[in-house]
């Protein structure tokens, strides 16, 4: 209940600052400018797959495990890091000269670029103080830093109402909040070291590997509708209210984020103890189960209400979207928590075959659906890629947990 407590303090920090700058921009800019800053943001984020690495999850399991090495799987995780950090930066620039959208707006891109490289590398930082089960202190370190960079770009937006300072101002503020990342994990930790050591970052790497296939089918799973919706010549001011939709579920996410996070630590611990292991399991399914229809229903009754009150009366129109992208909230729910199961069992390897199922079969949807449906072309895409997706991984935990919905079993194996 105390890592849970954290967790919810945390996340609802991090989707507080957030979501109140997404909802300030939308009210002040308007639906067309929105939908550009939406296109390129999602342009920038497809790049932090080369910083994400998929060693987050990884990262938080070995040094909740291996305590006595902890000072080895840091520096070497740092390098790893930091390096690929410097790298992206750099792609970014060079590969939105050949971009259309982003050569036109190349100052936008690159600025956000900053952002969402500092995003990426907080959420490593973070993952690190979790593996150390310091939850009170990841929950301040990623409530401070999104408020750094959120207020940042709010006092922007308001002194000039232009698109691009607010972009500038977010990058400026991004590092800022980096360096303050780095002194509380140093705080922490007593250490920050920025040293390789072979072997460690060897089986970081290998560890790693599996999760980086599933990181980058998502990445371009969570960006791809955007960029296509831009492909197909929507209006920006139709992207707008299609991403505020999405950004409300975005914050839903919360839930199950915060669930698996705070069970994620002792699921680790009890991997190989088979009584703890599948009584929290079944804790944490059960949690979300009885939860999630609570959040369904509250949210499609009030959807008009929400994008009114949220972003202004001009986004009313989207709530529909907002209807149908909920139906894709219930699998998303539960296949994060199924994800994380698979990791504490050691099957992280197993998790890749299903992002690719999800991933395919939601851009090859969103193809067929957009030209007919427009933006509810991705929202019912979405809906199918999830439930495809969800059975594939109910499966995988089927077969780590034998017994897990056996009432009448106490253990597994």
């Amino acid at each position: 209940m105390r890592n849970f407590a954290s967790k919810l303090t945390g996340e609802i920090g991090v989707r507080l600052f957030s979501t109140l700058f997404i909802f300030l921009l939308a009210r002040v800019l308007g639906a067309e400018r929105f939908g550009l800053y939406s296109t390129a943001f999602a342009f920038a984020s497809l790049f932090v797959i080369a910083i994400d690495l998929g060693m987050n999850a990884i990262i938080t399991r070995e040094i909740a495990r291996d305590k006595p090495r902890r000072d080895l799987w840091l520096g070497s995780a740092n390098v790893l890091k930091f390096c690929s950090a410097f790298l992206v930066l750099i792609l970014i620039h060079l590969i939105g000269r050949w971009s259309d959208f982003a050569r036109a707006n190349q100052l936008l891109v690159d600025a956000l670029g900053v952002v969402v490289v500092a995003y990426t590398l907080v959420d490593y930082l973070a993952a690190l103080l979790a593996g150390n089960e310091e939850m009170g202190w990841e929950a301040f370190l990623r409530t401070l830093c999104r408020a750094l960079v959120a207020l940042a770009g709010i006092a922007a937006l308001y002194a000039t109402r232009s698109l691009v300072p607010v972009a500038v101002a977010m990058g400026a503020a991004s590092i800022a909040s980096l360096l303050t990342g780095g002194f509380i994990v140093h705080h922490r930790f007593g250490v920050f070291p920025m040293r390789m050591d072979a072997d460690i970052a060897k089986k970081l790497i290998l560890s790693s590997l599996p999760l980086l296939g599933s990181v980058v089918f998502w990445t371009f799973y969570d960006n791809q509708d955007i960029l296509l919706l831009h492909h197909f010549h929507i209006a920006d001011r139709d992207i707008g209210q299609y991403y505020s939709a999405s950004k409300i579920i975005d914050v839903l996410k919360v839930f199950p984020v915060l669930l698996t996070g705070a069970f994620f630590p002792a699921l680790a611990r009890f991997a190989a103890a088979r009584e703890s292991f599948i009584r929290t399991t079944r804790a944490l399914l059960g949690y979300a189960i009885l939860s999630a229809p609570f959040i369904f229903i509250g949210v499609y009754a009030m959807a008009p209400w929400l994008e009114k009150l949220l972003y202004g009366p001009e986004f009313v129109d989207a709530a529909e979207s907002l209807r149908v992208l909920l139906f894709a909230f219930f699998p998303m729910f539960l296949n994060h928590i199924c994800s994380q199961i698979l990791i504490t069992r050691d099957h992280e390897g197993r998790v890749l075959p299903g992002a690719m199922i999800a991933c395919a079969s939601n851009l090859v949807l969103s193809w067929m659906f957009i030209p007919a449906y427009g933006t509810f072309g991705v929202c019912y895409a979405l809906v199918v890629s999830e439930t495809l997706y969800l059975i594939f991984q109910a499966g995988l935990v089927l077969q780590a947990v034998p017994g897990l919905f056996n009432p009448f079993r106490r253990t597994y194996g």
